[in-house]
């Protein structure tokens, strides 16, 4: 179909002529920098137009949004429905930064993701304990696509936090499957971070929700795949002690001019040591 980008330009910009709109401006900027994410390839760089146009809309886009919801701040207590716009408002925002830290994910920016979800942190406090149905999908959605990214990022902490608020819209609205995939990423997190009791205690709530058919296999499956991701710090210290040992073993056998790329190589390799092997694992379960 036709390229919707031109449209949307020309929306936000009609409706910033209109002071006040903050919650129409919000949705016109979330579009706009939806489609503008969808034009960035992944091996774009920081300097690509698409890139820098997408984070800017939807940097815009929550601040819109975070305006729009405390404009409904006094409200919200004596108005049910002013409670609905607010709720409806934060989902808006929590939308624009997933978009926004995702599409920075893609491209290689990891540390850049991780800014703005330490800054936007607040925004997984205001997710609802007990959604409306119509909207929980999208709750449990945003939930699981931030804890991707902060996990990208290297903010497990993160990354747990979000993951237990899908893991609760999932059982306010009695769905198993959302509580699965929560629990069991949580499960790889929580590994990764060394928290053994942690894991085992979401591994019961895995257990629980497995049908009794396929619980056998699928725990046998799950352990099996905890056991390849090693806690963080003890994986940095493999990685390095395999490295070093790879290194000394070279340089034997290396003239002396050679032992300065090896040095090199070194600390290569301790900028390596990252939290990129927990993604794929995540996706794996």
């Amino acid at each position: 179909g036709d390229d919707p980008l031109p449209d949307w330009r020309q929306a936000v910009s009609a409706l910033e002529k209109h002071e006040g709109e903050f919650a129409l401006q919000g949705r016109a900027l979330l579009q706009l920098g939806s489609c503008l994410a969808e034009h960035v390839n992944s091996d774009a760089r920081s300097e690509d137009i698409f890139l820098d146009d997408a984070c800017t809309s939807l940097e815009s886009a929550a601040r819109r949004f975070a305006r729009a919801r405390n404009k409904l701040a006094e409200l919200r207590s004596a108005d049910e429905a002013a409670e609905a716009r607010h709720t409806d408002l934060v989902l808006n925002e929590l939308t624009a930064v997933v978009t926004a830290v995702s599409l920075l994910c893609r491209v290689g920016e990891e540390k850049e993701a991780g800014k703005v979800l330490e800054m936007s942190a607040y925004l997984q406090d205001l997710v609802p304990s007990d959604p409306v149905p119509q909207a929980a999908d999208a709750w449990a959605e945003q939930c699981r696509l931030w804890a991707l990214a902060a996990v990208k990022a290297g903010r497990l902490e993160d990354a747990e936090r979000a993951l237990l608020n899908q893991q609760r819209v999932g059982r306010a609205t009695a769905s198993n499957a959302t509580q699965l995939d929560a629990c069991k990423a949580l499960a790889v997190v929580r590994r990764r971070r060394g928290d053994q009791p942690g894991v085992e205690e979401v591994l019961a709530s895995v257990s629980e929700l497995t049908p009794d058919l396929e619980r056998t296999a699928e725990m046998q499956k799950l352990r099996e795949m905890l056991l390849q991701v090693a806690p963080a710090r003890k994986a940095a210290r493999t990685l390095k002690s395999r490295a070093s040992h790879a290194i000394s073993t070279a340089t034997g056998s290396l003239p002396r001019r050679s032992w300065l790329h090896m040095g090199l190589l070194t600390i290569l390799v301790g900028l390596s040591v990252r939290t990129s092997a927990i993604y794929p694992a995540i996706h794996g379960v």
